[in-house]
């Protein structure tokens, strides 16, 4: 049973800039909050060794969501051992919300195609969002085979991640006026499977969800400052606090990615966050 306790791992932070400076970036700022996330990723290694990304929210960019991933672990990602890379990145993925992802593949190739977060670029922002991933979608193989059926449409990769993309991509098409929290819950409807999700839009606005059963899928949080974000679990959702840190996963009992910050941890019940 020990492999089923290392399948990927994600993570999420935001820091709303009218909220009080949280400790965690009072060396980078407010509007760098995102800049911290791959030192939460390290904090998560253990989760997934194959591959290492992150998505950035800046509303200044003029590529609002701006993802950086490739194959390999944390520090080779993202350079942390050569200073002079690991800032020339960092610079470009300066914003106050990240979502960031470790791979260990279950189910695809091992190569920089399935590296996550997965991007979703659109001209309208509500349906430009980047996501990342951990868990087995059970139904896979017929969500897989519904949707090659309606229309002339084109799978690129052999991974659930792709059809959860394409799920909430069509849900925000169909249902363009819903919250982003109603928008996954209709599109979750159809996830057989155990998971946890983060999820970011061109909007600002940042989703945080597991699967309704729980399942093998733990979810963490670390509240370091009051704080508030923008969060829902199919359907369920409160309001949180700027810059608070959202550990999708976590394989134990052991403290959140902030954790040297004094962060509490809360185990998240299935289907709620509270």
């Amino acid at each position: 049973m020990s492999e089923l306790y290392h399948e990927c791992g994600v993570a999420a932070v935001y820091h709303l800039p009218s909220a009080t400076e949280s400790p965690l970036v009072s060396d980078v700022g407010v509007d760098a909050a995102s800049t911290i996330m791959p030192r939460m990723l390290q904090d998560i290694q253990n989760r997934g060794q194959l591959a290492a990304g992150m998505t950035s929210y800046n509303p200044k960019r003029s590529l609002l969501l701006e993802t950086h991933k490739d194959i390999g672990t944390v520090s080779e990602v993202f350079h942390l051992s050569h200073r002079g890379k690991h800032e020339a990145i960092m610079q470009q993925l300066v914003g106050s919300a990240a979502i960031g992802h470790v791979r260990y593949a279950t189910c695809g190739q091992d190569d920089r195609n399935y590296a996550q977060p997965f991007e979703r670029q659109h001209i309208h922002k509500h349906k430009w969002f980047s996501f990342c991933f951990n868990g087995q979608l059970a139904n896979y193989q017929e969500l897989k085979d519904k949707l090659t059926r309606e229309g002339d449409h084109h799978l690129a990769r052999d991974t659930d991640t792709e059809i959860i993309l394409h799920e909430i991509g069509r849900e925000l098409t169909v249902n363009p006026h819903l919250s982003l929290i109603d928008v996954f819950a209709n599109a979750a409807k159809n996830f057989d499977g155990a998971y946890s999700i983060a999820l970011i839009t061109a909007k600002g606005e940042l989703l945080v969800a597991r699967d309704p059963r729980g399942g093998l899928m733990p979810g963490w949080s670390g509240r370091p400052w009051p704080r508030q974000i923008l969060e829902g679990l199919l359907g369920a959702s409160r309001g949180a606090a700027p810059g608070e840190t959202r550990p999708g996963v976590r394989p134990d009992s052991e403290a959140s990615p902030m954790s040297s910050a004094g962060a509490m941890n809360r185990r998240r019940s299935p289907g709620r966050f509270r």
